[in-house]
C-alpha cells in the first residue's frame, strides 16, 4: 500500500512538473532586459586553423528589446585558445637561447554590439543574429633564463563580424535555456581568420 501511495505522489509530482513546464514554454516572452551566460568551445579556422586545438571560453551578453521579436545586444567574452603543443615548441626553439624556458598562452577578448530577431517568442524560439565590435588577441609569456623570471603580455585588437543563429527554451519564469553557434571573422592585418563558437548558457530576465 505505501509503494502504491509512493507511486502515486511521485507520478502527480511529475504530471505537475511537466504541466508546468509546459505552460511556461507555451507563455510569449515578455521580458525587455536579459542577462545570458554561456560556456563553450572554440574552434579556429582560416590561416590559424592548424597552430589550434579547440579551446574553451565564457560569454555574457545583455539584451534589451526593440521590437516584438527584435533585441538589441552587449557583449564581452574570454576565450582560452588552445595552441597545439608541438608547433609552439617548435616556434620557441627557434627564437630562445639555449637554457631558457617559456610558458605561452593564447587569449582572445570579443567585444560586441548587434542584433537578434527570434522567428516565434514562445515555446522553442529560433533566431538569427550579427554582432559588429573588436577582439583583442593576447598573447601571455612566463620566461625563465639563468635563475630569472619575467611575465609579459601583448595584445593587438582588430575589427570583428560575427553573425549567429541559436535558440531559447523557456526553463522557469524570468530564466531561459540558449544555445548558438557564433562565428567571429577576425579581420587580422596579415592574414584574417575566425572562431567558431558553440555556446549554451541561461538567460536572466532582469526586471
Amino acid at each position: 500500500m505505501k509503494k502504491t501511495l509512493f507511486s502515486l505522489l511521485i507520478l502527480t509530482v511529475i504530471t505537475l512538473s511537466t504541466s508546468s513546464a509546459q505552460k511556461i514554454s507555451e507563455r510569449p516572452a515578455s521580458w525587455d532586459k536579459q542577462l545570458c551566460l554561456t560556456l563553450g568551445g572554440n574552434f579556429i579556422t582560416g590561416s590559424e586553423a592548424d597552430n589550434f586545438n579547440p579551446g574553451i571560453g565564457l560569454d555574457g551578453i545583455f539584451y534589451y528589446r526593440i521590437g516584438e521579436q527584435t533585441f538589441l545586444s552587449a557583449g564581452i567574452g574570454f576565450h582560452i585558445l588552445n595552441v597545439k603543443e608541438e608547433k609552439l615548441q617548435a616556434f620557441l626553439g627557434q627564437v630562445m637561447p639555449v637554457g631558457m624556458t617559456a610558458e605561452v598562452g593564447y587569449f582572445a577578448l570579443p567585444l560586441s554590439v548587434g542584433i537578434r530577431h527570434n522567428f516565434t517568442t514562445k515555446g522553442f524560439q529560433p533566431y538569427i543574429g550579427a554582432e559588429i565590435g573588436a577582439t583583442v588577441l593576447g598573447t601571455s609569456i612566463k620566461m625563465s633564463y639563468l635563475g630569472k623570471t619575467n611575465d609579459t603580455t601583448a595584445t593587438d585588437t582588430y575589427l570583428s563580424f560575427m553573425p549567429k543563429v541559436g535558440f531559447r527554451l523557456p526553463l522557469a519564469p524570468y530564466l531561459d535555456f540558449d544555445g548558438h553557434l557564433k562565428y567571429n571573422h577576425i579581420f587580422a592585418k596579415d592574414e584574417p581568420f575566425g572562431i567558431i563558437t558553440l555556446n549554451v548558457g541561461i538567460a536572466y530576465t532582469i526586471k
